[in-house]
């Protein structure tokens, strides 16, 4: 979870909030150690675990123990980003609910539930990866109350019931007010569980062919994702995107896929691979794609393939420009 992201424009709710509640967000970025703290992050990618250790830390401070699900109350279809698009245009709840984890998959995104149909129940499942407890509470409080908020928008309904891994506390009485039914407590993660028959339920002022060109874009771009258990082909997925960014090293990479770099090694040289073997190949077929490219200059590829300075690129490019030479006059 700590390296899923979210739109930065959910955190600038959230920090809206907090100085509402005469709280001061730049004392939890100090406390944290962010840098540069802007003045809006709407234009960023944050981290999931940032945006959930500041509602901690806000519910603390601000002595809220509903701090979460007041942020997530106030969320329109409009700051949900691809969510609310699906939510808003997709013909029936259940296509939207479908077209959003879809999206959520091709982001690596921190999506915050999962729709599961267990016969006459429809399940949201908060997904929250490996948070610790107090922020995991206070983000799954905020993601719940966003999705309730959102389908009680588009089709009037309420869920049946609110499930919690926490224990009942101070926050009982307004959560169970805010989502009208019943809380159940020590259940082993959050959620909300309404009639699946809602699935179905048109959604109001709903526009299907937008929603289908969305769908095609969502289809084609979980197409590119990598086979599912080839390692191989992961890595190489995950090096294509980091190139640019300066992810696309050994130690961020093995934290991606959740594992120590020792094994994420030990995994490639099973396949007869090794990491700075892919790094090479996906970074000479970048190399390639961008010099097929009009108009680019040196520096601008040299950053796109992740070169901390053009002279280390110019290196590199003459070392396999020259070897593809040799390889031709042979």
């Amino acid at each position: 979870m700590s390296d899923d992201t979210i739109q930065g424009q959910t955190l600038d709710r959230a920090l809206d909030a907090a100085r509402r509640r005469g709280l001061d967000p730049q004392r939890f970025f100090r406390q944290a150690g962010v840098q540069p703290i802007l003045a809006t992050w709407a234009d960023n990618r944050v981290s999931s675990r940032l945006f959930a250790d500041f509602l901690h830390w806000a519910a603390i401070e601000g002595d809220d123990p509903t701090f979460g699900l007041h942020v997530g109350a106030d969320f329109e279809r409009g700051d949900l980003g691809a969510l609310g698009y699906f939510l808003l245009n997709a013909p029936t709840i259940g296509e939207g609910l479908a077209a959003s984890e879809r999206w959520f998959a091709y982001l690596q995104d921190g999506g915050f539930f999962r729709a599961r149909r267990m016969g006459p129940d429809l399940e949201l499942l908060y997904d929250g990866g490996d948070l610790p407890e107090g922020a995991r509470r206070q983000d799954a409080e905020c993601g719940l109350a966003i999705i309730a908020g959102q389908l009680r928008k588009s089709i009037g309904v309420r869920p049946r019931e609110v499930r919690s891994r926490d224990h009942a506390n101070a926050a009982e009485e307004a959560i169970r007010s805010h989502f009208g039914c019943r809380v159940i407590y020590g259940c082993p993660d959050y959620g909300l569980v309404y009639d699946a028959d809602i699935l179905g339920k048109p959604i109001r002022g709903a526009d299907p062919v937008l929603f289908q060109i969305l769908g095609e874009y969502v289809a084609l771009k979980v197409g590119a994702l990598p086979p599912r258990n080839d390692i191989v082909a992961e890595v190489k997925w995950r090096l294509g995107r980091g190139l640019a960014d300066g992810t696309a090293r050994l130690t961020a990479v093995a934290k991606d896929l959740k594992v120590s770099p020792r094994t994420l090694q030990r995994r490639l040289a099973e396949r007869g691979e090794s990491f700075d073997a892919l790094l090479e190949q996906v970074r000479l077929q970048a190399f390639s794609d961008l010099r097929s490219t009009s108009g680019m200059k040196k520096c601008a590829i040299s950053a796109e393939l992740g070169f901390s300075n053009p002279s280390a690129f110019h290196r590199w490019s003459r070392r396999h420009v020259t070897a593809h030479h040799k390889s031709e006059e042979h």
